[in-house]
């Protein structure tokens, strides 16, 4: 028989039981025999849209002719096809029994369950991802550089390159087995009350610092107290823009250990309370000094900050303004801007006053245009210069790499300056790098105790 006669056989069986019936004498093959199966006509119809309901599921082209004469599906067993439906959510016998020719899809529990597994994965998965990604790597530790002989004696110079002769404290070595506590360099508990009174001066602006009848300097009087008797090279990082907002101003003043020096800026509310607690917590504080920023007015300093255009009278005002806002600090730092460090005449009158009331003060070095070091060392002021900005990028990595960087920096020339701010991250990683610190030969020092001992 021709194959196309077959074919055509075949789809008559399909199509009209009676008709198979009247055809005994057609030998089917054994593969094929099931087509021919006795099935209501209601019932075939159900399943036919049953089955066209499953499609999409396991999908191909027909491999043969006869495939493609009855779809492939057909050539399929019948678990195949209940496989699919129960993929989709559909129960064909429960289906037929009632009678739904509407056939919508069912949902039972077990397909419920199977989607909640698979969400379930996928967040665990999800979760450890983001976890990996966002962790901050472990702290960070080096068995090499553990203390138990005195670390390699660094021999100070002050700006000009001369040696300086270190306090009997600090002459004497490590003890054979050291322990933690014995590199702690100041005291664990607060500083004293401030203001001295005798360290006062009443002007139009308000009580500033000065020099007293005694010879004392407010600098020295109001620096935290610094002794270190493993004689270690001295990092100092100061942390700015406090007290402008206060939870990041609380969190700063809560977590670090008061080994950091704090600047506040004078425009900051209860702006004495602020230096008042700092002290009672042990940190030595600077005062924020706001100068004119070179693309002034596209960067706003603030309404109380020294500009070039003013007159040596108003800026002298607006500096004893700024020195008036707090009270035992010991020096100030430059922010925001840098012009008037650029300019000779400007430059001189600023530093001059500053070092008549008895106070160091920080360059922060914004700009390789700034004459604050060469001004600095010719009316021999007490001064500090930055070395590194810690968070200029604020990632994990480029902090760490700063603080890696302002440690060389001091085992090179005996000490170094960086300036950070009091984000979050950076206050986590100046904790880690602070609690590792001691490890590497490298003591954590207010910023008084760096002044003449950097090399530019």
């Amino acid at each position: 028989m021709a194959t196309s006669d077959f074919i055509a056989r075949l789809q008559a069986i399909d199509a009209n039981r009676d008709k198979a019936q009247a055809v005994p004498e057609l030998e089917l093959p054994p593969d094929m025999e099931r087509l021919a199966d006795p099935v209501a006509e209601d019932d075939r119809s159900r399943w036919q849209r049953l089955r066209d309901r499953g499609k999409g599921l396991f999908t191909r082209k027909p491999r043969n002719e006869f495939e493609d004469a009855f779809g492939w599906e057909e050539q399929k067993p019948r678990w195949w096809q209940r496989l699919a439906f129960w993929k989709r959510g559909i129960d064909p016998a429960a289906l037929i029994a009632q009678g739904d020719d509407e056939l919508e899809e069912r949902w039972p529990l077990r397909r419920k369950l199977l989607y909640g597994a698979w969400a379930v994965l996928l967040l665990t998965v999800g979760g450890v991802a983001a976890w990996l990604i966002v962790a901050p790597p472990p702290a960070r530790h080096d068995d090499s550089l553990v203390l138990a002989l005195a670390p390699a004696q660094v021999q100070a110079t002050d700006d000009r390159g001369a040696p300086i002769s270190a306090t009997p404290a600090e002459q004497r070595g490590a003890p054979e087995a050291a322990t933690a506590s014995e590199y702690e360099t100041g005291p664990s508990g607060g500083l004293p009350a401030a203001p001295d009174a005798a360290l006062q001066l009443q002007t139009r602006n308000g009580l500033v610092p000065m020099i007293g009848k005694d010879g004392r300097i407010p600098w020295q009087v109001y620096g935290r107290p610094f002794n270190d008797r493993l004689n270690r090279v001295r990092v100092a990082v100061v942390v700015t823009g406090l007290g402008l907002l206060r939870g990041q101003t609380d969190q700063v003043l809560d977590r670090l250990p008061p080994g950091f020096t704090l600047a506040i800026s004078p425009y900051a509310p209860n702006v004495r309370e602020l230096f008042n607690r700092a002290r009672a917590k042990g940190f030595e504080t600077l005062t924020e000094l706001p100068l004119e920023p070179t693309d002034y007015p596209a960067s706003d300093p603030g309404p109380r900050a020294l500009y070039t255009s003013l007159t040596p009278a108003d800026n002298e005002a607006r500096l004893d303004w700024i020195m008036s806002r707090g009270a035992g600090y010991v020096g100030l730092i430059d922010v925001l801007g840098t012009k008037p460090l650029q300019d000779e005449a400007a430059a001189r009158r600023m530093l001059g006053r500053i070092q008549e009331r008895g106070l160091l003060f920080v360059d922060s070095r914004s700009s390789t245009k700034g004459l604050g070091p060469r001004i600095g060392r010719d009316i021999g002021m007490a001064m500090a210069l930055n070395n590194r900005f810690v968070d200029s990028e604020a990632t994990t990595t480029a902090i760490d790499t700063k603080l890696d960087e302002l440690e060389r920096l001091a085992k090179a020339s005996g000490a170094s300056v960086g300036i950070a701010s009091g984000m979050p991250l950076t206050v986590d990683r100046l904790i880690a790098w602070h609690a590792e610190l001691y490890r590497r030969g490298v003591a954590l020092a207010p910023v008084s105790a760096v002044v003449g001992r950097q090399r530019e």
